[in-house]
C-alpha cells in the first residue's frame, strides 16, 4: 500500500487546539457548579444582596474563561516548541508504504522503517492509531481524516494483522 499526505504545523496546532478544547469545557463546567453552589449557600443565607452575586458572578466567569483561553493558547505554544525540537520540524509531505514484513514512512527525505516485530505499543483509538518501537521515542500516528477512510482502515487492518502474527 502507498499512500501521500500532507502534515504542517498548522494542521498539529490545530489538534492541540482541540485536545485543549476538552479539558477547557470540562474546567468551566466544574468551576460553574461550584460557584452554583457558592452562591446557592450565600443565597440561603442572605449574606449578600443578589445583585452583587450576579455582578461578581458575571465578572468570575469572564475571568475563568479568559484564563482557560490564555492557558489553552499557552499549552499549544509550549507543545508546538517541544514538537519542533524533538522531532527537528517534522513537517511536510508524508509518504507511506507498507507491506507485509514493515511499515516505512518517508519524510522530508529521511526515512523511518519499522518491522512488525519490533513495534511494541500499539494503540488503537476513534479516528487514529499509533505505533511505537522501543527504540524510537516519537511513534507514528495515523489519522483517518488525513489518510482517507478507505485508506486508513486497510493500513490499520495490515498493521494490526501483521502485529498480532
Amino acid at each position: 500500500m502507498n499512500k501521500e499526505y500532507n502534515w504542517g504545523r498548522e494542521d498539529l496546532k490545530k489538534e492541540l487546539f482541540k485536545k485543549r478544547k476538552k479539558f477547557n469545557i470540562i474546567c468551566f463546567i466544574i468551576i460553574v457548579l461550584i460557584y452554583l453552589l457558592y452562591i446557592s449557600q450565600a443565597i440561603t443565607m442572605k449574606a449578600f444582596d443578589n445583585k452583587w452575586l450576579l455582578v461578581f458572578g458575571l465578572i468570575f466567569l469572564t475571568v475563568v474563561i479568559a484564563i482557560l483561553h490564555y492557558s489553552a493558547k499557552l499549552y499549544v505554544f509550549i507543545n508546538l516548541r517541544r514538537n519542533d525540537k524533538k522531532t527537528n520540524k517534522a513537517y511536510g509531505t508524508y509518504k507511506i508504504d507498507a507491506n507485509n514484513e514493515c511499515i516505512s514512512v518517508t519524510i522530508n527525505n529521511q526515512n523511518i522503517t519499522y518491522k512488525y516485530s519490533d513495534i511494541n505499543k500499539f494503540k488503537k483509538k476513534k479516528d487514529l492509531f499509533f505505533i511505537n518501537t522501543s527504540n524510537d521515542k516519537i511513534g507514528l500516528t495515523f489519522k483517518k481524516y488525513m489518510l482517507g477512510e478507505n485508506d486508513y482502515n486497510e493500513l490499520l487492518q495490515l498493521v494490526s494483522k501483521n502485529i498480532n502474527k
